[in-house]
């Protein structure tokens, strides 16, 4: 058993698997905010999400659109050209 004052270390080798510019951790409004705005920048992204969609719990809880303009973004259309990229979209049917 370890004491006070003790260290523990650990260390794992992990294999990279994509390489971008920024990485954007969580896929809510924010996070998909901020990297389209990276994107339009030019800068390769990497946008990370733990659930199985984009949205946070406006997309999840299903809830409906409170402000529309021309600044919206179509979350179906992102999601096509984000698979047409060769993004991993596990939950993705461009049908639906």
């Amino acid at each position: 058993m370890s004491g006070k004052g003790s260290v523990l270390s650990y260390q794992r080798g992990l294999r990279v698997r994509y390489e971008a510019d920024i990485l954007v951790a969580g896929g809510g409004p924010a996070g998909v905010a901020a990297a389209v705005a990276a994107a339009r920048q030019n800068r390769s992204v990497c946008l990370i999400e733990a659930h199985s969609c984009l949205g946070g719990m406006g997309t999840a809880g299903m809830v409906v659109e409170t402000q529309a303009d021309s600044r919206t973004i179509n979350i179906r259309k992102l999601q096509a050209r984000l698979k047409a990229m060769g993004a991993f979209l596990p939950n993705f049917d461009p049908n639906s």
